[in-house]
């Protein structure tokens, strides 16, 4: 920390709105998979729910906060006029994130070893594998079809290396 009180991380996301919304999102995945897996570990774990439906019901419950930090503290420069086509459209990149991670933990317990402590551990590393591998993915979904800005006729957006419609800018120039 310097002499007020800023830590250089502070600083440096301050001056590189890229990197913000990068660490936002980080930041904002793990308060998600945090809310997900505990709710995955304590239904599945106690026996009081199958890995699968165990799995559903965590995603669910990671998918509410993840939503709401999503749309006001990561992207608050999104579209508000169309407010139906970005909860849909996120909806359904969770839904299908829903999919493919339930597949994943079903696939994981049937080829778990026979301890339950074991199993359990299994289906928890198979959960949040899967959702490892679906961040980056769902991070450019998110960015420019989901919470992208109105379409406006400034050009690029130095924040974030896009146009106005989301394209994704890429110096040539060297």
């Amino acid at each position: 920390m310097d002499r007020f009180g800023r830590s250089v991380l502070d600083r440096l996301l301050a001056a590189n709105p890229s990197l913000r919304r990068w660490w936002r999102y980080a930041v904002t995945s793990a308060v998600a998979t945090a809310v997900s897996e505990t709710t995955l570990l304590a239904l599945y774990g106690s026996g009081l729910l199958g890995a699968t439906t165990a799995a559903v019901a965590a995603n669910l419950a990671g998918t509410l906060p993840s939503y709401f930090m999503s749309r006001y503290w990561i992207w608050p420069e999104g579209d508000r006029t169309h407010a139906a086509r970005q909860v849909v459209t996120y909806w359904l990149i969770s839904i299908v994130s829903l999919v493919v991670s339930t597949v994943a933990t079903g696939v994981a317990a049937a080829h778990a070893p026979g301890d339950h402590a074991a199993r359990v551990v299994v289906v928890g590393v198979a959960y949040v594998g899967t959702y490892g591998a679906l961040w980056i993915a769902k991070f450019a979904l998110y960015h420019f079809v989901v919470f992208r800005a109105p379409s406006t006729a400034a050009g690029p957006d130095a924040a974030t290396g896009s146009d106005a419609e989301g394209t994704l800018l890429v110096d040539t120039q060297g």
